[in-house]
């Protein structure tokens, strides 16, 4: 998805959770195949899903939200030590 480019996946609920819709599924071998066959030859599918995987990746991913979400939790985690340490 960061690369531009359409992905599929299994459908493991971990991937559906986070790449929702901007991934195509397959739960088999013979599955996988026909979506590739499919986005073979669907040049504007291919484009599309590859642009917007990368939006999602840029708006959802980038280094400075998930730090600043990881320097929240970690706040987070030592202001309720504080509390239960008194």
């Amino acid at each position: 998805m960061a690369c531009e480019k359409p992905v599929i996946s299994t459908g493991l609920p971990g991937v559906k959770a986070i790449a929702g819709d901007k991934v195509m599924y397959a739960a088999n071998h013979k599955r996988y195949k026909e979506k590739i066959e499919f986005l073979f030859n669907d040049e504007e599918l291919r484009r599309e899903m590859g642009k917007s995987g990368r939006e999602f990746v840029v708006e959802n991913h980038d280094w400075e939200k998930i730090v600043k979400k990881l320097e929240y939790l970690l706040e987070k985690v030592r202001y309720e030590n504080t509390l239960c340490a008194k």
